[in-house]
């Protein structure tokens, strides 16, 4: 019989990898991190406060980091969004939250903020040369994390620049 390979993967699957592997390469792979921001432990980008079932045996794997960025791939239609735009709503939906991600794009180009991307969303999306939305998004961003005055503001824009230099490598 025919020696089997590893399975081939979906394209969309295989850029969600591909950008899941960055995010958490901006997370620290599993450094176990206490911030005093309300969120409690942190390991892979998963707190505590958000996410506590993966916290229930006081750890979080690998597997269980994969699945909540592939609950926010999925909010985010990341499969419908193009390279690097992707990525940098991926990394903004795990760090900040779906809904926020969703609604950062909305304004980014200018569409209704419903923080639900749809039809509308995807369209306006497609009017944009990815590379120049993704920057956009990213500058949106850093504003929004400037107004907010956190003591972790640097740490933020650090994050969003390896973001920005990750992602033109990629395009």
């Amino acid at each position: 019989p025919p020696r089997r390979g590893p399975r081939m993967r979906a394209p969309s699957e295989r850029r969600f990898l591909l950008c899941a592997i960055e995010v958490l390469e901006l997370e620290g792979w599993g450094e176990l991190v206490r911030l005093n921001d309300g969120a409690g432990r942190t390991q892979y980008g998963v707190t505590e406060r958000w996410r506590p079932r993966a916290w229930a045996d006081g750890k979080v794997t690998i597997g269980e980091a994969i699945d909540a960025l592939n609950l926010d791939w999925i909010f985010v239609r990341g499969h419908r969004l193009p390279p690097p735009v992707d990525l940098v709503l991926l990394d903004w939906a795990f760090h900040d939250g779906a809904g926020d991600a969703a609604a950062g794009l909305q304004r980014a180009v200018g569409v209704t903020v419903d923080r639900h991307i749809g039809e509308q969303t995807r369209a306006a999306v497609a009017k944009w040369a990815p590379r120049l939305l993704a920057e956009n998004v990213c500058s949106l961003r850093l504003s929004i994390y400037d107004a907010r005055g956190s003591e972790y503001r640097r740490a933020f824009h650090r994050r969003v620049e390896r973001l920005l230099s990750s992602a033109a490598a990629a395009a």
